[in-house]
């Protein structure tokens, strides 16, 4: 299956890294390539010899969800 760098590109924007905080029902991080690699390639692909997904140059954003009772 052959596919147009057109029809990749929206799927690298839903891979997240975030690392958050949650208090009282609100959600406050950072999501980030270099924490999605971290988790995703270094401790979870790599020991368990799965390949790795390549890394992008998609931007650092602030993260923020508010939410009540833990149902979001």
């Amino acid at each position: 299956m052959n596919f147009h760098l057109n029809q990749i590109a929206p799927i690298i924007l839903y891979r997240n890294g975030i690392v958050y905080t949650e208090f009282l029902g609100i959600r406050i991080g950072w999501d980030s390539e270099a924490n999605r690699n971290y988790i995703q390639n270094t401790r979870v692909h790599n020991p368990k010899g799965i390949p790795r997904f390549r890394q992008t140059n998609k931007q650092d954003e602030f993260y923020f969800q508010a939410g009540s009772g833990g149902i979001w």
